[in-house]
């Protein structure tokens, strides 16, 4: 084998190849879905999204360097900012490098010996220099995609899906064996009936799930009638609590949507419960420091109260 053949070796083996340190790039983004790619799990770093452009912006540019170009790349060429991805534009993305991929071995594979040797157009380092450059530049993003996939969620979405799962627990607990009538119930002449409260929970969780997805948009629903309105509920909560678990960015602060539609949710799920005594009820209270809440039980299905008191 050439040197020629082995750098255009060593390049097609990162990418796609049986590589002897691990997985090659095309083998870590093989499960990597549009909101994986687009999720940001550690702070201020970049995303699986980001550092594939980055990668992908190289390729062109060197073959143009080996046309003769003496090309540089502005920071927002280098790297590209992220727009709103979709299965269908990852797809396209990962079909781009592919292309400029065949086509930068293509330009390596028709070099002749000498052409290594000669000074990289704009650069003060040769030809080979910069071909072994690219393939370590693609080992080492490569490393960081693998990390990033490995990485711990981002702590704010954790805390934020565990007040989910209180909401989920509470919310539960208020509405487990309420008695017969008890959603047109009415404390006062002015007061909402539990089933209004209970439509507006659901409406505060697509309202917050709008949010997440960076298209805010709040609407009042018709309440429903009482059993369809816990389906509702824990309906709403299962798709707000896979979004945050789906890694997809978040286009609001944690923060914001804490403050917002789920700090909300928990004073209404107060009320429900206090109506609950109103309506001769009486919901047990509970040491909720002790209770069994965990990160995506947010069905009707709870566990069980480790500790109530009357």
């Amino acid at each position: 084998m050439t040197e020629i053949e082995t750098i255009a070796d060593q390049l097609e083996q990162c990418v796609g190849g049986d590589v002897w340190y691990g997985a090659s790039l095309r083998e870590l983004l093989a499960d990597v879905t549009a909101e994986r790619a687009a999720a940001r799990p550690v702070p201020q770093a970049h995303s699986i999204e980001e550092i594939f452009a980055h990668i992908s912006a190289w390729l062109p540019a060197v073959r143009r360097r080996l046309n003769g170009e003496a090309v540089e790349l502005s920071s927002p060429e280098e790297w590209p900012q992220p727009t709103e991805l979709t299965e269908a534009s990852w797809a396209r993305a990962q079909t781009s490098f592919d292309r400029e991929h065949d086509q930068l071995l293509k330009a390596i594979r028709s070099l002749s010996p000498e052409a290594l040797d000669a000074t990289t157009p704009g650069r003060p380092y040769s030809v080979r220099y910069m071909l072994c450059g690219v393939t370590q530049h693609v080992v080492y993003h490569s490393a960081q995609i693998a990390l990033l996939k490995k990485a711990g969620p981002d702590p704010k979405r954790q805390m934020l899906r565990h007040t989910v799962a209180t909401v989920a627990y509470r919310g539960g607990k208020a509405l487990r064996g309420a008695p017969a009538g008890f959603g047109s119930f009415r404390a006062g002449p002015t007061t909402r009936t539990p089933e209004q409260i209970l439509a507006h929970i659901g409406d505060l969780f697509d309202w917050g799930l709008s949010i997440a997805k960076g298209k805010a948009e709040f609407r009042e629903s018709e309440p429903l009638p009482w059993d369809k309105e816990v389906e509702r509920f824990f309906s709403a909560l299962g798709l707000f609590d896979a979004h945050l678990a789906s890694g997809a960015p978040l286009r609001a602060s944690a923060e914001e949507i804490f403050q917002g539609p789920v700090a909300d949710a928990l004073n209404h799920v107060g009320q429900l419960a206090l109506i609950r005594r109103l309506a001769q009820s009486p919901v047990r209270g509970e040491s909720y420091f002790r209770a069994d809440i965990v990160v995506g039980r947010v069905g009707p299905e709870q566990a069980a109260a480790r500790r109530e008191f009357d």
